[in-house]
C-alpha cells in the first residue's frame, strides 16, 4: 500500500509539473502574440486560472482511478470515476467558455476603441455586439455541457431529438434578441423622422414602440417555445384556455400594477405631459425626462431622477409649464425709500429689463408699476417676460443683482426698517435736567485733572 501511495503522490506532482510548464510555455506564446501589456496580463490570469485547475484535475482522476483499481473496496461508492469524469468535462467545458470568452471580449473591445474614438455614433452597436457574442459563446458552451450530461451512461438515455431542442430554443433565443434590436433601432429611426414632423407626439410614439416591442417579443418566445418543444402545445393552450379566469386572479392581486399600466396608456394618449416637458411636482421643479409602462421618470432641477407610478398623476394636481405657450411672465417685487426719485427708479429698472438678452418684449412688457405705499417705503413691481422657466428663474436672480447695482451707482436706497421714539414733555424736562446734571458732572472732573496738574508742575 506503501507503494501505491506514494504511485499516487507521484501522479499529482507530475501534473502540478506539468501545469508550471504548460504556464511557462503559454505565457512566452501569449507575450510574443499580443503586444499590449494590460491585454497580456489579463490574458496570462485567465490562462492560469483554466489550466491550473482542469490539469490537476486530470491527475486526480488518473490518480483516482488507479486507487480503485488497487483497491475497488476502501474508497466510499460515490468515489466514482465516471462521476469524476463528467465533472471534470463539464469543468472543463465552463473554463474553456470562460477562457475564450475573456480572450475574444478583450480583444474585440481593444479593436473596436479605434473605430468608436473615429465614430462615435456605432458605440451602442459594438456594445451591443460585444454582448451577443460573449452571450453566443457562453450559450454554445452551455450546449457542449448539456449535450455531455444527457449522452452520459450515469443519466437515463434522453433522446437526440430532446438535445436538438435544446439547441434550436437556444439558437432561437439569440436570433430573436437580434431581431428585437434590429426592430428597435428601425423604430427609433422611423418614429423620429415622425417626431420631427410632429414633435408634439414624441410620448405616443415612444410608448408605441415600447409596446410594439414587447408585443413582438412575447410572440417571438411563444413561437420559440412552441417550435422547440412541440409537445408543450397542449400546455400553452391550456394556459390561453384559462386567461379569463387567470385575469380576473391576476387582476385581483396586481391592481396595483394594472393601473400603472392602464394610467400609463391614458397619458400617453390624453398626454396632460410630454417627454421634455418642465412640470411642477410636488413643489419640485422637473423635466419629464421618460414616460414608460408602469411608471414615469422626472428629473429635477438638481439632476435627481423621481420615479413615479402613473397611476398617482391620475389624483395629482401637475403645473405644465410648457404646455400651450412655455413663455413666463417674471414679476420682480422691489422697495425705493420715500426720499428716492420714484420716476428715475422706475426708469432704471424698465432699461435693466430691456437689455437683458432674454427677455421677450411683447404689448407694454416690460413695464414697471407703482404696487402701493409700505411702512418703509414704496413697492414697485418690473414685470418681464422669458421664452420658458428655466431662463425665467435665472433672468430674475440676473435682473435683481443688475438692479441692485444700479441703484448704489444712482443714490436710490433700498430701505429697511426704522423706528422713532417719541416722548412726552415731563420725559424730556427729566432727560434734560439729567443731560445739564452730566454736564455739571464732567466740568467738575475736567477742573480738578486741571488743578492737580498744575500743583504737579509746581512743586
Amino acid at each position: 500500500m506503501l507503494i501505491d501511495l506514494i504511485f499516487v503522490f507521484i501522479i499529482i506532482i507530475i501534473s502540478i509539473l506539468m501545469v508550471i510548464g504548460l504556464i511557462f510555455t503559454m505565457k512566452k506564446f501569449i507575450n510574443k502574440a499580443f503586444k499590449d501589456e494590460k491585454l497580456r496580463k489579463l490574458i496570462n490570469s485567465t490562462v492560469k486560472s483554466t489550466i491550473i485547475p482542469i490539469v490537476i484535475l486530470i491527475g486526480l482522476i488518473i490518480a483516482i482511478n488507479y486507487w480503485i483499481s488497487r483497491f475497488p473496496t476502501l474508497l466510499p461508492y460515490w468515489v466514482n470515476v465516471e462521476y469524476l469524469i463528467l465533472t471534470t468535462e463539464i469543468l472543463i467545458i465552463a473554463l474553456i467558455g470562460r477562457l475564450v470568452a475573456t480572450i475574444v471580449g478583450n480583444l474585440f473591445k481593444v479593436y473596436t476603441e479605434k473605430i468608436v474614438k473615429q465614430r462615435p455614433e456605432v458605440e451602442k452597436f459594438t456594445k451591443l455586439l460585444h454582448k451577443t457574442i460573449i452571450y453566443f459563446i457562453y450559450a454554445v458552451a452551455t450546449l457542449f455541457a448539456l449535450y455531455i450530461i444527457l449522452s452520459s451512461s450515469i443519466i437515463p438515455i434522453i433522446s437526440v431529438e430532446f438535445a436538438f431542442s435544446l439547441l434550436l430554443f437556444f439558437a432561437s433565443l439569440t436570433i430573436l434578441f437580434l431581431v428585437i434590436y434590429a426592430l428597435n433601432m428601425f423604430l427609433v429611426r422611423f418614429t423620429h423622422s415622425l417626431i420631427i414632423k410632429e414633435p408634439r407626439l414624441i410620448t405616443l410614439y415612444t410608448f408605441l414602440r415600447r409596446l410594439i416591442l414587447i408585443i413582438a417579443t412575447i410572440i417571438g418566445l411563444l413561437a420559440i417555445i412552441l417550435t422547440a418543444f412541440p409537445a408543450t402545445g397542449g400546455v400553452v393552450l391550456s394556459l390561453l384556455m384559462a386567461a379569463g379566469f387567470a385575469s380576473i386572479v391576476v387582476g385581483l392581486a396586481a391592481q396595483s400594477s394594472l393601473s400603472n399600466l392602464i394610467s400609463g396608456t391614458l397619458i400617453a394618449i390624453a398626454q396632460p405631459f410630454k417627454i421634455g416637458e418642465a412640470v411642477l411636482f410636488r413643489n419640485d421643479f422637473c423635466f419629464v425626462e421618460d414616460i414608460r409602462l408602469m411608471f414615469t421618470v422626472l428629473r429635477t432641477w438638481d439632476n435627481r431622477r423621481l420615479v413615479v407610478p402613473n397611476s398617482v398623476f391620475q389624483s395629482e394636481v401637475i403645473v405644465n409649464y410648457t404646455m400651450g405657450d412655455p413663455t413666463m411672465l417674471i414679476p420682480i417685487e422691489v422697495q425705493v425709500s420715500y426720499e428716492s426719485d420714484l420716476d428715475k427708479a422706475m426708469k432704471i429698472m424698465l432699461d435693466i429689463a430691456k437689455k437683458h438678452p432674454d427677455c421677450l418684449p411683447i404689448g407694454n412688457l416690460p413695464r414697471v408699476m407703482v404696487m402701493g405705499f409700505a411702512e418703509s417705503g414704496v413697492n414697485l413691481r418690473l414685470i418681464s417676460r422669458a421664452k420658458d422657466q428655466p431662463t425665467a428663474f435665472n433672468m430674475a436672480r440676473d435682473l435683481l443683482y443688475q438692479i441692485k447695482k444700479e441703484f448704489d451707482a444712482n443714490g436710490i436706497e433700498i430701505p429697511y426698517p426704522r423706528r422713532f421714539l417719541i416722548s412726552d414733555k415731563d420725559l424730556r424736562e427729566k432727560i434734560g435736567r439729567i443731560v445739564d446734571s452730566l454736564e455739571i458732572i464732567a466740568n467738575n472732573i475736567k477742573n480738578l485733572q486741571n488743578n492737580i496738574k498744575n500743583k504737579a508742575s509746581e512743586s
